[in-house]
């Protein structure tokens, strides 16, 4: 027997999900954290989201919701300055972003990136990453880091 998701309920759940991200206003640190030219067309000819895309996109907030009730902090907390708009998973001392990925080794570059963009936002010199996908790693800056101000 074979099964697949109804077409009907797949577009209504990628049309959500694209009416979601659309409301978003400014720059995000998302727009910035892969090349540029790709988020330039993401914005003005968006693809089409596949079922796929959507079953990862679903698995990662499935671990984020179940990973921030068990925080006891502050989540999805937006983070503005310099023209940039973010929102950080957690935040306790720290930003704390939860990442699952299909990368075969390390941290993804665009993970660090991510979190460096928090840390200057937040004005702060500690950051964490957590689930990758069964490894919590911290990443600390030094205190003396140069500013994103040039």
């Amino acid at each position: 027997m074979e099964y697949q998701l109804a077409p009907e309920l797949l577009s209504r759940f990628v049309e959500s999900l694209r009416a979601q991200y659309d409301e978003r206003d400014g720059i995000h640190v998302s727009d910035l954290i892969y090349c540029l030219r790709e988020a330039y067309f993401k914005k003005t000819a968006p693809k089409e989201l596949t079922e796929t895309q959507l079953m990862f996109f679903l698995d990662g907030a499935r671990r984020h919701v179940a990973l921030q009730s068990l925080s006891g902090v502050e989540c999805e907390v937006r983070v503005e300055g310099l023209g940039i708009v973010g929102t950080v998973d957690m935040l306790g001392t720290a930003p704390i972003e939860f990442k699952s990925t299909r990368a075969r080794s390390g941290v993804p570059d665009h993970y660090l990136r991510q979190l460096g963009y928090y840390v200057e936002l937040r004005r702060t010199t500690a950051q964490l990453i957590a689930a990758i996908p069964d490894l919590f790693l911290r990443v600390s800056t030094p205190s003396n880091r140069p500013s994103a101000r040039r």
